[in-house]
């Protein structure tokens, strides 16, 4: 009787136990912090504080990028570097996007800079006349006079040395001024001229000193800035000259 009651509770307990364990789920000891990127975006080792630069095709620079401790790495969409503190050297040679994004633990920022490809643009905004001695119409006294010139630079970047020189030309059986004849000699240099910058150039024209030249007789003059072509203004080199006016004979 014994063993039949030891047997029969040993079936109830059997039958009580459950059918599958309880899954038990721990939690981490530590949750892993959000870190912040805090990228920053430097060109040529100064930081960027817009996201325009206004650079000359061809400028050979540098774009750098840091960020805090714990950023796993940074992906831009112009070279393959995925390092989070690094730089990338290059030419620019179009305007475009430069784009980096940089990641950590749950959080990633990115930084964008627009790189616009400019250059000077040289044009002649006033002439005057000055030391001119009328005799009649159209005519003056020989010996020379002074053409003042104002030269603004409307493009979006400064420009180098340029000579602002006069030139003169006749008109042609069709009625055309035809030109050609610039004053190399009377050229007067400028050292730069600033995005938005002018300045005005006086230059002597030794007009008359010999009468009798094909150049003193129904002769028209304009002002040509960068008459050597030494400035690189892309496709704005049509507005590098004056109006001409004249005609001039001198006696």
């Amino acid at each position: 009787m014994k063993n039949i009651l030891k047997y029969a509770f040993l079936s109830l307990a059997v039958l009580a136990m459950p059918l599958f364990a309880s899954a038990v789920f721990t939690s981490p000891a530590t949750t892993p912090p959000l870190r912040s990127v805090k990228l920053q975006l430097s060109y040529n080792g100064t930081p960027l504080k817009s996201a325009t630069l206004n650079v000359a095709k061809g400028t050979i620079a540098e774009l750098s990028w840091k960020t805090a401790e714990g950023t796993k790495g940074c992906v831009n969409n112009w070279s393959s570097l995925t390092d989070p503190a690094n730089s990338s050297k290059g030419t620019f040679t179009e305007s475009r996007y430069f784009i980096i994004t940089c990641y950590g633990i749950g959080t990633a920022q990115t930084a964008k800079l627009r790189v616009n490809i400019v250059s000077p643009d040289l044009s002649v905004s006033s002439v005057k006349l000055a030391e001119l001695q009328s005799i009649k119409k159209n005519t003056y006294k020989a010996g020379g006079f002074k053409i003042n010139a104002t030269v603004k630079n409307v493009g979006g970047l400064a420009s180098g040395p340029f000579l602002v020189a006069s030139e003169w030309g006749k008109k042609n059986s069709e009625g055309t001024i035809v030109g050609g004849n610039i004053a190399t000699s009377e050229a007067q240099s400028v050292q730069t001229l600033g995005k938005g910058g002018s300045v005005t150039i006086s230059i002597p024209v030794s007009a008359g000193s010999t009468v009798g030249k094909p150049q003193y007789s129904d002769v028209y003059y304009r002002i040509v800035v960068d008459s050597a072509n030494t400035v690189d203004e892309e496709t704005k080199e049509n507005n590098n000259s004056s109006k001409w006016f004249g005609p001039f004979n001198f006696e």
